[in-house]
């Protein structure tokens, strides 16, 4: 009778021991994506900081030309001010939500600048507008490419924390759900598309906001 007790608390242990070995791999996984879902949340907050920064600059660099054309600067000028105060966290729901709806605004802060200097054949053909105009269209596509690759880390990092056995672990270590960068406000998940040529035809001006 002992030898069989002693079998079956054997029996138990080892099923203990690939239990704990089990969840301490999913843990080091879960918490190995989260990082990676954490870099890649990084990546679109730097290139997001690089289009705000671009579009300062250009706006500096035309507004003494564009004297009937203020209130795209105080706009500018207050997104700017408003990014500094915003944190993003990938697993609050409403810190990603509030920031996603800032950058598709400033994004359209960025489509109307360039549109207003666009009727402005003079001051559109100066070098340094044109390569700020250049940088912030390729600024645009280094943020769509950030953007999808936090949605599939993410992506992949939930999958993994809804899935058994992760799906316990999540729930003891903190993991909680990654949110998704979505398009919320229409457009703001276009980029800019702009014709540096100087004599470019002109397109028509977007309505505000």
């Amino acid at each position: 009778m002992k030898s069989k007790g002693l079998i079956g608390l054997l029996v138990v242990g080892v099923i203990l021991l690939l239990f704990v070995g089990q969840g301490c791999g999913k843990y080091n996984s879960l918490a190995a994506k989260k990082q990676d879902v954490n870099e890649k949340q990084g990546n679109v907050q730097n290139q997001y900081q690089r289009r705000i920064d671009l579009l300062g600059n250009l706006a500096n660099a035309v507004k003494g030309q564009l004297g009937q054309e203020q209130q795209i600067f105080s706009d500018i000028a207050n997104a700017r001010a408003r990014m500094g105060s915003t944190t993003l966290n990938a697993t609050d729901a409403n810190a990603v939500r509030e920031f996603n709806e800032a950058q598709g605004q400033i994004g359209l802060y960025a489509s109307r600048l360039m549109s207003v200097v666009e009727n402005y054949p003079d001051v559109k053909s100066g070098a340094t507008v044109q390569t700020y105009m250049a940088q912030l269209e390729g600024t645009e596509n280094r943020i769509a490419v950030a953007r999808n690759d936090y949605n599939e880390a993410a992506r992949d990092y939930n999958t993994e924390r809804t899935q058994f056995p992760g799906s316990l672990v999540a729930g003891f270590g903190n993991f909680g759900e990654a949110q998704y960068f979505t398009a919320i406000t229409p457009g703001a998940d276009q980029a800019p598309s702009v014709d540096i040529t100087p004599n470019a035809p002109r397109p028509a001006a977007p309505s505000r906001p």
